[in-house]
């Protein structure tokens, strides 16, 4: 989760010097600089979901009647520009027990992602509170305000607001009472300027801008951004009155006279008035001259903008999709080149592997595409490096499928976490018998006999630095061994555990609710017939 933020805002902060960029070449050119500001901030929450989740498929040019092939946009990006390695360590935490034996079960997130996680959608929800609490608070003081015709339109006359357009569906003019007294030439400026903001529909985009921040709240650069976006709105708008041929030493008059009585905020509403110094900014935007060669410095800073974007699309994102689970996996994992195989090759590998006693792996395959997945699991696809050798961008894991005498496929190996686990291929009546074993373990109440009491044992054990192996498979008891430093750091963080309590079955799992010194675990366990754990994995609560 670190990590995922690290990245959005390095994004983010180049998206925003783009559009810095891209508002001098349009106000270098006199045109309209608020879209930079709002595709920017549309694409500092796009594009960090696209670059780690979306796949494309590139034509083979070189061999137009193949298949297209699919790549999927994170693997393009600079390893260089990996915000994940700056972070401290450049290594995302460990899993808490050997689901590397499985190739791609779940394991559990960083300390702080839950966390995280429960803070960012209590901000969100308080930030959306607090825009409805400010919309309808703007309601009931609409109802109290009088409504006059001045200079032909309709507008709300307000003791302590304006003047500003506010509302989304049915935005209205809202004009400071003292407003009345000025001088007709000076109320038709004010007007002037509001019902630009509404022929341009700038309400509806500053409402639209706050609804995306409320998707990300914790991103400062985002509400840079906004700020930029508000004061680009009135710069539009300031040159909009203007070419409507209103003078400008009386506008210049006008905004001067109104930053000076400055009326109460109004969110989300497209206000007249700015702070001194944003004020001071516009005043000098519209006197300004022409810049000499316009044209050479339009063009130098669009350029550098779409560099900055390229830049910020080859920002490297840890490796997951958006909105799921981080995924175990290393920056500084080798970098491995895919090649394509032929269908007619990959139909060799479609079949069902037992990796357990209680556990197998499904390999199937969609056109030129290679899936795999463990019972109960999400599905992983598998990328050629070479013929019978795969690997995953989702988890560092490879997979080796090994031939028989004859040629055929009889077993595959998963390489992971510095061990071998090898899987022999099960014909259509081992599968299944294994799958019907499968379905009677997962029909039971009560857990497996010595489950709690090797989970017990093991997690005293862990805290200090040692395990019993004797409780675990054989390749189980290997991983522990090559993570058990690793495991004792986090495991420290919680402390002994003060209470183990049975939880539920789930599917061969076992699940026990495991309380300790410092916190809250839930841990599955896979116990075979001679009540040797094979396989564990945990997850905060």
């Amino acid at each position: 989760m670190i990590a995922w933020i690290g990245y959005t805002i390095v994004v983010t902060l180049l998206l925003g010097a783009a559009a810095l960029a891209a508002e001098r070449a349009a106000r270098v050119r006199r045109m309209a600089t608020r879209w930079s500001w709002a595709l920017a901030m549309l694409a500092s929450l796009l594009l960090p979901g696209v670059i780690s989740s979306v796949s494309v498929q590139v034509p083979n040019l070189l061999a137009p009647a193949a298949a297209n092939r699919v790549i999927a946009l994170r693997d393009v990006t600079s390893a260089s520009l990996a915000p994940n390695r700056w972070l401290a360590g450049a290594r995302l935490p460990a899993p808490v027990a050997a689901t590397v034996a499985a190739g791609a079960a779940a394991a559990t997130a960083a300390d702080l992602d839950p966390l995280l996680k429960r803070a960012w959608a209590a901000v969100s929800a308080a930030m959306l509170l607090a825009l409805a609490a400010s919309a309808l608070l703007l309601w009931v003081r609409k109802r109290r305000w009088p409504q006059r015709t001045l200079g032909g339109s309709v507008v709300y006359i307000a003791p302590d607001a304006g003047p500003a357009v506010v509302g989304l569906l049915r935005p209205r003019i809202v004009l400071p009472a003292w407003l009345l007294d000025a001088p007709a030439s000076r109320q038709a400026l004010v007007l002037a300027h509001e019902q630009a903001h509404l022929d341009a529909r700038d309400p509806q985009l500053l409402t639209a801008a706050l609804c995306l921040l409320v998707l990300m709240p914790w991103n400062l650069p985002l509400w840079w951004q906004l700020r930029r976006l508000r004061h680009a709105i009135e710069v539009d708008c300031d040159a909009r009155v203007l070419g409507a041929g209103h003078e400008l030493q009386e506008y210049g008059a006008a905004l001067i006279d109104i930053g000076q009585r400055q009326s109460g905020l109004l969110v989300a509403a497209a206000a007249m008035a700015e702070s001194r110094s944003l004020l001071e900014q516009r005043i000098r935007i519209m006197v300004a001259a022409p810049v000499r060669r316009g044209g050479a410095v339009a063009l130098l800073c669009a350029g550098l903008a779409g560099c900055l974007v390229a830049a910020a699309a080859q920002v490297s994102p840890p490796n997951a999709g958006a909105g799921t689970a981080v995924k175990p996996a290393y920056a500084d994992a080798p970098r491995r080149q895919q090649v394509d195989l032929p269908a007619s090759r990959l139909l060799d590998y479609e079949g069902v592997y037992q990796l357990d006693e209680f556990l197998l792996m499904t390999v199937t395959r969609d056109g030129r595409r290679l899936w795999s997945a463990i019972d109960g699991q999400d599905k992983l696809e598998q990328y050629a490096e070479r013929e019978d050798e795969f690997f995953s961008r989702d988890v560092t894991s490879q997979v080796s499928f090994k031939r028989n005498a004859r040629g055929q496929v009889d077993s595959l190996v998963i390489h992971q976490g510095g061990g071998d686990m090898p899987a022999p291929r099960l014909d259509e009546a081992s599968a299944k018998a294994v799958r019907a074993k499968i379905v009677q373990r997962s029909h039971r109440e009560g857990p497996i006999a010595g489950g709690e009491a090797a989970l017990r044992r093991n997690l005293d054990a862990i805290v200090d630095g040692r395990f019993y192996a004797d409780d675990m498979t054989p390749y189980l008891a290997q991983q522990i061994e090559r993570q058990l430093p690793q495991l004792t750091e986090r495991m420290r963080k919680y402390g002994k555990p003060r209470s183990v309590q049975f939880s539920r079955v789930e599917r061969v799992w076992d699940v026990y609710r495991v309380e300790h010194e410092h916190g809250v675990q839930e841990y599955h366990l896979l116990i075979n017939s001679d009540g040797k754990v094979s396989n564990a994995y945990s997850r905060e609560l």
